[in-house]
């Protein structure tokens, strides 16, 4: 009789899964900004540590990207996504789980970043330029762990974050769309190389967002439904016993 309240007990207890994330980072213009390579080693590091896996990949097929439960896409320079893309994103997305998004500030009214701010609702604002910003975290404006009453996306939002975005920093360098989306507008404030990276608060932002990222909806463990069903077929069981 005890095996079988522990097993009903289990069956309702959380299920801990391994995190994992797929970056699509490889069209990026300078490899030495993605994953793994030489300007993102810290980030990475805090990447590998909040993962338990991180597997580079691209976004044509839904299901291999539905096995994920956070994606990393990169800006790809003025290459703009396909629609497929697009589509396969924008399901991803509406899943709840978790996505950073890197404009691409070289080019920044290119087709990059128009094809990606799709994905928020949004469109290129044609005033707002991130040149001039001072790059890095205001105090009050850093991301934390976790993300607190977030803004919808929908209507005339900017990419720049300002409209249904919620800006995290005074310039047009990054924000939060509804409570999984996390645009950012300038790949520098990940960058090892970034004098602001240690004496500003670019580091603890690296740091918070790959916690963040690795603490969004997680991909259901089959076994748990499994679970579920054993432990609902012994409360049955134990119904007729106690009659």
């Amino acid at each position: 009789m005890h095996y079988i309240y522990g097993v009903i007990l289990c069956a309702f207890m959380p299920v801990i899964q391994a995190a994992s994330l797929l970056v699509d980072d490889d069209g990026f213009a300078s490899g030495n900004f993605s994953v793994g390579g030489t300007e993102l080693i810290q980030m990475t590091g805090y990447l590998n540590n909040e993962f338990d896996s991180i597997s580079h990949g691209g976004l044509t097929s839904l299901s291999t990207m539905l096995q994920y439960d956070a994606i990393w896409l990169g800006a790809r320079g003025n290459i703009p996504m396909t629609a497929l893309e697009i589509a396969n994103m924008t399901a991803y997305i509406d899943t709840g789980r978790r996505v950073l998004l890197q404009a691409e500030n070289a080019t920044y009214f290119g087709s990059w970043n128009q094809s990606i701010s799709q994905l928020v609702d949004g469109s290129v604002s044609s005033t707002v330029s991130t040149a001039g910003v001072t790059f890095y975290a205001q105090d009050t404006h850093v991301l934390t762990r976790w993300i607190e009453k977030p803004i919808a996306v929908g209507g005339a939002g900017k990419i720049d974050s300002y409209g249904t975005g919620t800006a995290l920093f005074d310039g047009p360098i990054g924000g939060v769309w509804g409570d999984n989306i996390l645009l950012m507008t300038d790949l520098n404030i990940f960058a090892d190389n970034s004098i602001d990276f240690e004496t500003r608060d670019n580091g603890q932002f690296s740091r918070n967002v790959a916690g963040w990222l690795a603490t969004g909806t997680v991909v259901p463990v089959p076994a748990a439904a499994w679970l579920f069903g054993s432990a609902l077929a012994a409360l049955g069981w134990l119904r007729k016993r106690i009659r």
